[in-house]
């Protein structure tokens, strides 16, 4: 059986990130195994502690930070301890997340030795409702006929095929800490070595979207330097010619179901 490394940063997140973990875990990843390895950025109550309270019962790795280190270098963190342990493949997610019961399955049908990210589309509700359960089978998009989508912007939670990982030269550059175009950076150097980004219609997940995300204290002139000097790119991710030119697809569903 193929192993699943769930990748999870967490900073005092409990109010998203109880219906989070919840959700996952009560998932169809409960048909894979699967391990939790999580970041825990300096919170008031440890992510050790949180797991006892709500008596979890999985595999898991935690470090604790002393300070909150943002994305990139704690993803990196994680990122090396998983390899240690030999995964398959590797889930990012966020805690400002909510999962249906099925939606890892048919991602897992698409990722073949061509594809190095799968993703279902996100669904972004609003910030100041903190929802518990997530049905998306009412959505227009998930009754369509079945359908696999290629070259997609990126969206989390993605699965990353860790086979792949040595072949698109490695995984976060830490010249991004603390965060802002470490996936940008990744994805395309996925898309120059010809590998792609898959997503269907048939897995749509919660995101809220930036709701557990410090500011940072960082200038990000200095990650859009770097990003030109690395790719010789005289355009930012954020772009429009960025994205035209790059991708076919952005797999989100904003409120309305578009």
């Amino acid at each position: 059986m193929k192993t699943i490394a769930v990748s999870l940063l967490y900073c005092n997140d409990e109010d998203y990130l109880v219906p989070c973990v919840e959700s996952l875990i009560n998932s169809d990843l409960s048909e894979y195994e699967f391990k939790l390895f999580i970041f825990d950025n300096n919170s008031d109550i440890s992510a050790k502690d949180l797991i006892d309270i709500e008596n979890w019962d999985f595999q898991n790795y935690i470090y604790r930070s002393k300070q909150n280190e943002g994305i990139v270098n704690p993803r990196i963190h994680l990122f090396k301890q998983i390899m240690q342990e030999g995964y398959d493949y590797l889930l990012e997610i966020h805690a400002d997340m909510l999962f249906p019961e099925f939606w890892l399955t048919e991602l897992m049908k698409l990722i073949d030795e061509e594809t190095f990210i799968v993703q279902p589309f996100i669904y972004q509700p609003n910030k100041n409702t903190i929802l518990n359960k997530f049905d998306c089978s009412s959505f227009k998009l998930y009754n369509q006929p079945k359908k696999t989508y290629r070259k997609c912007r990126q969206v989390h939670p993605w699965i990353i095929n860790l086979n792949l990982i040595d072949r698109v030269g490695g995984y976060y550059d830490s010249n991004y800490s603390p965060f802002i175009y470490e996936d940008d950076d990744l994805v395309y150097r996925a898309l120059m070595n010809g590998y792609d980004i898959k997503s269907t219609n048939k897995s749509i997940v919660i995101h809220y979207g930036g709701a557990t995300r410090t500011t940072g204290k960082f200038k990000i002139d200095n990650h859009r330097k770097y990003w030109s000097k690395k790719h010789n790119l005289n355009f930012f991710p954020e772009d429009e010619n960025y994205i035209q030119e790059n991708f076919n697809i952005h797999p989100i569903i904003l409120e309305g179901d578009e």
